[in-house]
């Protein structure tokens, strides 16, 4: 079955309702899709019914950030962190304890974001950079009040909201906003005295609470893991980097299987047109080494925002399903 399993939709990140998103993956010939929405499961009843008018099979999903740590091995007093995410599916359409898990998540994120306001005001020097404004502004985006639908507040909102009050650059990118606005050494950190304050969930509590929904965990975009960012995009420093942390991904995936989690992602890696090949070359290593201990999804990450998977259905898998 045509598959794309990794789509976020305008209750977190992405640009599109879920409706918009079922038509575009239907009209692109794909055949089941899910919702991963950051923290987020709201949109997941109204993506639903949205599959069933087009009919195309959706599954309920979400794609929460987390942390853990494991050993690299017994005899090592090495530990390595994961700081990334976890993908929830929940084929049985249940998913009522990782909900409760994610509410305090959410209400986190709406206080990181007020917080990301008063320091941009203070930054900008602009008395009107306000909740209530960016609030309004989101309103109008959405043409919906926000108290009615329950949103993940992430960097991208507030972008779109910086660049609509034009404080921010018509040109800038992105990428160039958060490393201009978020970078540690940054005089305009916008997250300045905010990080340390917020613990994430940790990948044990996230899989147990995935596994009671009847649900399944599986890990995403393996291979952009444990590898330092200034190597990712650069081929020829990438793959030595992968060989030389293969002991770490085998202790990680070990680790994660004692978990439970159910499956490892075979990812879109965000790479230009005519790198495509690498994409190919990062998921045969990812399979090489997860190859026996878990089962395998497709997704593109589709945010219809600032990447090259924003073509939604250019990247899938043959599925086999959730057994």
């Amino acid at each position: 079955m045509r598959a794309n399993l990794h789509l976020h939709s305008r209750y977190s990140d992405g640009v599109f309702w879920p409706m918009d998103i079922v038509q575009m993956a239907k009209a692109s010939g794909l055949e089941l899709i899910a919702l991963t929405d950051h923290d987020n499961l709201a949109g997941n009843e109204e993506f639903i019914d949205a599959c069933e008018k087009e009919e195309i099979k959706g599954i309920r999903g979400v794609e929460i950030d987390c942390i853990g740590t494991f050993s690299l091995d017994e005899r090592s007093n090495r530990n390595i962190i994961y700081d990334s995410e976890i993908l929830g599916y929940f084929p049985c359409g249940t998913y009522s304890r990782t909900q409760e898990l994610l509410t305090p998540v959410i209400q986190t994120r709406k206080k990181k974001m007020e917080h990301y306001l008063n320091c941009a005001r203070k930054i900008f020097n602009d008395e009107n950079i306000t909740w209530i404004d960016f609030e309004t502004f989101h309103k109008e985006e959405t043409d919906e009040d926000p108290e009615e639908r329950i949103f993940t507040y992430m960097k991208p909102h507030l972008f779109d909201y910086l660049k609509y009050k034009e404080i921010l650059d018509k040109n800038m990118e992105f990428g160039t906003f958060q490393d201009v606005y978020f970078a540690d050494n940054s005089n305009k950190n916008l997250a300045d005295g905010l990080e340390k304050n917020y613990e994430k969930l940790s990948i044990e509590k996230v899989v147990e609470s995935i596994k009671k929904d009847k649900g399944f965990a599986v890990i995403p975009h393996l291979a952009q893991r444990f590898i330092p960012k200034d190597r990712r995009s650069v081929p020829k420093r990438l793959f030595p980097s992968l060989e030389e942390r293969r002991c770490i991904y085998q202790a990680f995936l070990n680790f994660c299987k004692d978990l439970g989690v159910w499956g490892v992602e075979i990812y879109q890696y965000h790479f230009r047109d005519d790198q495509k090949n690498i994409i190919d070359c990062l998921n045969s290593y990812i399979r090489e080494i997860a190859n026996g201990q878990f089962n395998f999804t497709y997704g593109s990450d589709f945010h219809g925002r600032y990447s090259p998977s924003d073509t939604l259905g250019e990247f899938y898998g043959e599925f086999k399903g959730f057994v």
